[in-house]
């Protein structure tokens, strides 16, 4: 990913949730090809599993520990 990529990237995630959703909403409006946003999250999933297993990733969770955040958040709501 390039660097106006990644900073873009990063730009969205900063935006509120419904804000994110319609950016995302939009890029994939302009993505005409399914097979080519296949590949690419394809390629994002290679490239962290890479970054994981050299120990680049920071700090990681158990499926156990994200089920029981995404639980608590729920109960939160």
């Amino acid at each position: 990913m390039s660097s106006g990529a990644r900073k873009l990237l990063d730009d969205a995630y900063a935006l509120e949730e419904a804000d994110r959703a319609i950016v995302s909403a939009e890029l994939s409006e302009g993505v005409e090809d399914p097979d080519e946003v296949r590949n690419a999250w394809v390629k994002v999933a290679v490239e962290r599993l890479e970054r994981h297993e050299r120990g680049e990733a920071g700090q990681t969770q158990s499926l156990d520990e994200v089920e029981a955040a995404l639980r608590d958040s729920i109960k939160e709501r």
